[in-house]
């Protein structure tokens, strides 16, 4: 399985981590493979009444698909202008204790007038 998607987001999870003081830094490129990914992610407006969070589920599984994960293990469940998204992470037999990665597409609405910022721009 190219695991480049699965690297990315596990790239982002250590660079927290280091950032919050645990000794573990990311090789460089996966780490800007990261952010690329999360400057995608946040640039979708998944507040109530964009319709955008099937858009989003969407867009990750082609990431999820690119990466080598079977359309079979891939499960969007759409509902109305929402959706749900299971993608089981098979392990490779050597044991170990599962990983659960959770996360919500939808956001709180943003007035970009109300920010100093663009909301949905990664700075």
């Amino acid at each position: 399985m190219n695991t480049r998607f699965t690297i990315a987001i596990v790239t982002a999870v250590v660079g927290l981590s280091a950032a919050y003081g645990v000794n573990a830094a990311p090789p460089d490129h996966f780490e800007r493979q990261g952010v690329e990914l999360y400057r995608k992610l946040i640039s979708f407006n998944t507040a109530v009444g964009q319709g955008q969070v099937p858009v989003l589920a969407e867009y990750l599984a082609t990431q999820f698909r690119a990466a080598g994960f079977a359309d079979s293990d891939i499960h969007l469940f759409p509902l109305g202008e929402t959706a749900s998204m299971v993608v089981p992470y098979p392990g490779n037999g050597s044991g170990g204790r599962p990983i659960l990665l959770m996360a919500h597409m939808d956001v709180v609405a943003a007035r970009r007038e109300d920010w100093e910022r663009d909301p949905f721009t990664l700075i």
